[in-house]
C-alpha cells in the first residue's frame, strides 16, 4: 500500500509542476513560454518581445497593440489570434491537477473506505481528458514552434492515466482488505455455534459409551442352553 500511494504521488505531482509551469509563463516570467516565433514569446496569459523586452499585461487573449506595425496578425501556425482565449484551458488544468495532487496527499485517510477513491478515480479520468485537451490547443495554436512546456502537456496526460490506474489498484486493495476483514469477524461470530455442536457430538458419543450392555442377547446361543440345562438338572436333584 505505502509504495503505491508513492508512486500515485509522483504521478499526480509531475502533472501539477507541467501546469504551473504552462500557466504561470510569459507574461509573469520570461524563463517559461509555450512557444517563440518571430522573436515573441508566447505564454497563457500574454507575450514577450524579445528585441524589446516589451511584455503585455496579463489577460486571455494577445493584444499586440504596443508592438505597433511589428504586430503579428496570426499565430505560428496561422490560426486566428482570437483563439488564443482556448488557452484558458490551461488555469481549469491547473485546477483540476491541484485537486488531483492534493487528494494523494490525503490518500492515507482513505486506507479503510473504498468510497473516496471512487471519486479520486472519476477526478483523475476527468484530469486525463482535460490535460490532452490542453495539449491539442497548444499543437493548434503554435505547433512546430512550442517550447517544453507546451510539449509537456502529452507528458501530464501519460501521469495522470497512469495515477488513475494506481487509484483503482488502491481501490482493489482496500475491498480485499474489507473482504478479508468482514471474513474474520464471521469466523469469530460462527466459532461459539461450531464449538458447541461439536461439544454436543461427543456428549452423545460418551451417552452411547456409558449404555448398559443387554447380557441376554450378548451370550451366544450354545452357552445359553446349557446354562439352562445345568439350571433344569440343579431342580431336579433337589427335588
Amino acid at each position: 500500500m505505502p509504495s503505491i500511494g508513492h508512486a500515485f504521488a509522483i504521478c499526480t505531482t509531475l502533472p501539477f509542476v507541467f501546469q504551473m509551469f504552462a500557466t504561470f509563463s510569459v507574461p509573469f516570467t520570461r524563463n517559461f513560454y509555450l512557444a517563440d516565433f518571430g522573436g515573441i514569446k508566447f505564454g497563457v496569459f500574454g507575450w514577450c518581445n524579445n528585441a524589446t523586452n516589451i511584455c503585455s499585461n496579463a489577460a486571455l487573449g494577445y493584444d499586440f497593440s504596443l508592438l505597433g506595425d511589428h504586430a503579428p496578425s496570426t499565430f505560428p501556425n496561422r490560426a486566428k489570434l482570437s483563439l488564443a482565449t482556448l488557452l484558458v484551458v490551461h488555469p481549469i488544468g491547473l485546477f483540476l491537477t491541484s485537486v488531483l495532487w492534493l487528494s494523494s496527499i490525503c490518500v492515507g485517510f482513505f486506507q479503510s473506505s473504498y468510497r473516496p477513491l471512487v471519486i479520486i478515480i472519476f477526478w483523475s479520468v476527468l484530469t486525463y481528458i482535460h490535460t490532452v485537451l490542453c495539449f491539442l490547443v497548444n499543437v493548434m495554436l503554435f505547433f512546430p514552434y512550442m517550447n517544453w512546456q507546451g510539449w509537456a502537456m502529452l507528458g501530464s496526460s501519460f501521469l495522470v492515466m497512469l495515477s488513475s490506474s494506481l487509484a483503482c489498484l488502491l481501490r482493489r486493495n482496500v475491498s480485499y482488505k474489507d473482504f478479508e476483514r468482514r471474513a474474520r469477524i464471521e469466523d469469530i461470530e460462527l466459532y461459539p455455534l461450531s464449538y458447541s455442536n461439536a461439544s454436543h457430538r461427543l456428549n452423545e458419543d460418551h451417552e452411547e459409551l456409558l449404555t448398559p450392555i443387554d447380557t441376554e442377547r450378548s451370550i451366544p446361543e450354545g452357552i445359553s442352553s446349557r446354562k439352562k440345562k445345568n439350571e433344569d438338572f440343579e431342580l431336579i436333584e433337589l427335588t
